[in-house]
């Protein structure tokens, strides 16, 4: 029976990204929709189209992948592990049990288990990696589905964004808190909670403390001695190599990958970025 992953594009991924090896791999696009154009967040957005259409909106909002492009991701594959990004932010995992529920009706013998990350970037990726690392093995469809689900609850993010304005307006967090960093100059260093919401742990003022905060995080999650990492950034190279440099001061990382954000998580994080997954 053929394996097969599937995501939405909240995981910042491409197929290029892992060695599959025979399993088969399926990104579900969100869209951003702003006054110019309805973005496609798939391998071929413009993320610099994109930047500029959003400076120059008025309004803006994103949307989740339909119920059919989930369906016909899914039916591709015998055995499907499904991650989608945290559904507080979006409805792509109601999306994509629905289309569990309607390939299973027509096809029962599948296995398909959707897993809502209660969360995002990064912490997807991870999951993925951790679900063909268990498939490779030969392990059984339930247990991959198991030790998938517990591994991806275990991730842990940290957040430094620039701006909250458009989490803010779309509802996504608490505007007490956006306001507080938005206003003052005062950066919000955020996580996501049990239930897939962010919130904001810290405010710092700039980006240096930004980085300090992330890594005191990390610190009190027990370290980062040998973990694999995920640095997802919005134009902000000059701020990851720092962030890096902090995090080896302290640890002995097992290795650290560095990604750009996608259409989805560029709306959000806005240029200057940075979030942290382990």
């Amino acid at each position: 029976m053929n394996w097969g992953i599937v995501v939405d594009s909240g995981s910042d991924m491409l197929a290029g990204f892992l060695g599959l090896d025979g399993i088969g791999f399926e990104s579900a696009p969100l869209k951003i929709i702003t006054d110019e154009k309805e973005f496609v967040d798939d391998e071929n957005i413009d993320i610099e189209e994109l930047l500029d259409a959003m400076k120059k909106s008025s309004k803006s909002s994103s949307a989740c992948p339909n119920v059919d492009e989930f369906k016909a991701a899914m039916e591709k594959y015998d055995n499907v592990m499904c991650i989608t990004i945290t559904g507080a932010l979006s409805g792509s995992y109601n999306a994509a049990c629905v289309a569990r529920e309607m390939v299973l009706e027509e096809h029962p013998e599948k296995n398909i288990k959707v897993i809502d990350s209660r969360s995002a970037a990064g912490v997807m990726e991870l999951t993925v990696r951790y679900a063909v690392k268990l498939i490779n093995q030969g392990l059984s469809f339930d247990e991959v589905a198991e030790k998938a689900e517990k591994y991806c609850r275990e991730r842990k993010i940290a957040i430094a964004l620039s701006t909250y304005d458009n989490l803010i307006k779309n509802g996504k967090m608490s505007h007490i808190a956006g306001l507080v960093a938005s206003t003052l100059g005062i950066r919000a260093v955020s996580v996501f909670n049990e239930d897939g919401e962010i919130i904001a742990k810290h405010k710092v003022r700039g980006e240096e403390k930004a980085l300090c905060a992330m890594t005191g995080m990390a610190l009190t999650e027990g370290g980062l001695d040998g973990k694999d990492i995920i640095i997802t950034h919005c134009r902000n190279e000059a701020g990851v190599e720092k962030l890096i440099a902090k995090l080896r001061e302290k640890w002995n990382i097992n290795s650290i990958t560095v990604r750009e954000t996608r259409g989805l998580v560029t709306y959000y994080a806005m240029p200057g970025g940075i979030v942290l997954s382990y």
